[in-house]
């Protein structure tokens, strides 16, 4: 009750109505097998804004049984300031009926509401063990680097992987760059550089691996968009001896209209055949009350939640100020989206933040995002 009291305390600060006060999110994996669409997993993602409590399970499909089978689970523990205190792992296991423990990420912050910490630990026998803690660090309100320690009983934190960041001068993510230690030498691991299009949207990855002492070209990725700025076509080529090759290509359909509401569909360049063949799709379906189907018009849906770079906005007064707040009521971030546009978050710290904005009524609506690494 104190946390649900937090929560609406935050909500009457904001002047703003709650929308969807529960929520499902339900995301189906399917692979073409030459003749159609077969069932692999699928991952329902259970939020309840009121109770601050999230729950994300991931099923195998059982081809014999035509029934998706529970397999692992996330539970997203928060504390008393609004906070992701702890995100829980575990696997469901059979001969128990029960849902066991595997391990758990701890996160501590900065008053600002900033990650400070991440922690992760291991369930054996009974206990939890700490295996690694991640710290960051930041500069002008973006993350600066972040810096993984191992962790063992009886010895010091040891210095493991570090990731470093740039930016451009607009705070879009430049350079993102990884490193292992070895021997107490920073070798390089991976990095990757972006582009970005005049309007600000991203236009390509360039990934590099740190071979020896150097960064080499591996994957690129480039990204087509539709005029709304909806992300229509995504290419990934393979940097070869002779050369770039295209691997995969990826197009994004949006149809909030249909029975669900966006459907990602994944080629392969078949290098006998000289074109693109089917490899697999996800669709993410919003379930509401009568089944599977999308939010009503008049409720804005922000997918995908949990994120880690881009969130869509289905349901603007568009185009529309979108507004970023931490817990404690400070802005983040402030940008105007068309209806259905993306929203940039990589540079954000992570944590829980609330998005503000204007419903398709003109009535101001608050939701809540998690921002996860």
């Amino acid at each position: 009750m104190k946390i649900k009291a937090i929560l609406l305390s935050v909500i009457s600060f904001f002047g703003l109505q709650v929308c969807n006060a529960q929520s499902e999110e339900v995301r189906i994996r399917q692979e073409y097998n030459g003749q159609g669409w077969t069932n692999v997993f699928r991952i329902r993602t259970v939020q309840d804004a009121l109770q601050l409590r999230q729950e994300q399970v991931y099923s195998e499909w059982n081809g014999i049984s035509g029934l998706f089978v529970d397999v692992s689970r996330e539970r997203y523990f928060y504390g008393t300031q609004n906070r992701l205190a702890e995100l829980r792992f575990e696997d469901w296991s059979i001969t128990n009926t029960s849902w066991d423990p595997t391990s758990r990420r701890r996160y501590t912050y900065l008053p600002n509401g900033t990650s400070l910490t991440d922690t992760l630990e291991t369930w054996l026998s009974g206990l939890w063990l700490p295996n690694q803690t991640t710290s960051y660090v930041y500069s002008n309100g973006r993350i600066d680097s972040a810096m993984i320690y191992s962790l063992q009983p009886g010895f010091p934190p040891r210095p493991a992987y570090l990731t470093t960041f740039t930016y451009t001068t607009q705070g879009r993510v430049l350079t993102s760059s990884s490193y292992l230690s070895i021997n107490n030498t920073w070798l390089p691991e991976r990095r990757s550089r972006y582009t970005y299009t005049s309007g600000g949207l991203e236009d390509s990855v360039l990934l590099e691996v740190g071979i020896g002492a150097n960064w080499e070209p591996f994957l690129l990725t480039r990204k087509h968009y539709r005029t709304n700025g909806d992300l229509d076509t995504s290419w990934v080529e393979q940097f070869t001896a002779s050369g770039w090759r295209s691997l995969n290509r990826t197009l994004y359909l949006y149809q909030p209209q249909d029975n669900y509401n966006y459907l990602q569909i994944i080629s392969l360049w078949d290098t006998l055949e000289n074109s693109w063949s089917n490899y697999r799709r996800d669709t993410l379906y919003m379930v509401v009350a009568g089944g599977i189907g999308v939010a009503q018009e008049t409720t804005p849906t922000m997918f995908p939640n949990p994120s880690r770079d881009f969130v869509r906005i289905v349901g603007l007064n568009a185009p529309a100020t979108v507004e970023v707040f931490s817990i404690e009521g400070i802005r983040l971030h402030t940008c105007r989206l068309e209806d259905g546009g993306w929203l940039d978050v990589r540079h954000l710290p992570r944590g829980l933040v609330y998005l503000r904005w204007q419903g398709q009524q003109g009535k101001g609506v608050a939701q809540r995002l998690l921002l996860v690494d």
